[in-house]
C-alpha cells in the first residue's frame, strides 16, 4: 500500500473511531438521530458499526471491504443531511466519502 493509501486509512480510522464512540458519549445524538427521522437503536447500530469498521480497517484482508462500506454509509449521511436541509454539515461526510471511495478503488 502506497503512502497516500496508508495515509487516507489513517484519517478513516481516527475520524470514523471518533464518529462511533460520538454516538454514544455526545451530547445530542439521540435528538439528532430523531430529527434525521431515524430510531435510537439506528444511531446505536451506526455507531458499534463506526467502530468495528475502524478496528477491521486495520486488518489489510479488509479494508477493501470495509471501505466501500463506509462510503455507502456516507452516502446515506449526505442524503440524510440533505433531506433536512442541513447543507452545514454537508463537508465532512464528503470528504470522508471520497476518502472511502478512494481507498476502494485503490486497493486490489
Amino acid at each position: 500500500m502506497s503512502k497516500k493509501l496508508k495515509v487516507i486509512k489513517f484519517i478513516l480510522i481516527v475520524a470514523f473511531f471518533g464518529a462511533g464512540l460520538s454516538k454514544f458519549l455526545m451530547p445530542g445524538m439521540e435528538e439528532a438521530f430523531r430529527i434525521w427521522g431515524y430510531p435510537d437503536w439506528f444511531r446505536i447500530v451506526v455507531g458499534v458499526g463506526e467502530v468495528v469498521a475502524t478496528v477491521l480497517l486495520l486488518m489489510p484482508k479488509w479494508t477493501k471491504l470495509v471501505a466501500g462500506l463506509l462510503a455507502l454509509e456516507m452516502i446515506g449521511a449526505v442524503v440524510t443531511h440533505v433531506r433536512v436541509g442541513q447543507f452545514e454539515q454537508l463537508p465532512l461526510p464528503i470528504a470522508l466519502l471520497v476518502l472511502s471511495a478512494i481507498l476502494y478503488r485503490k486497493l486490489k
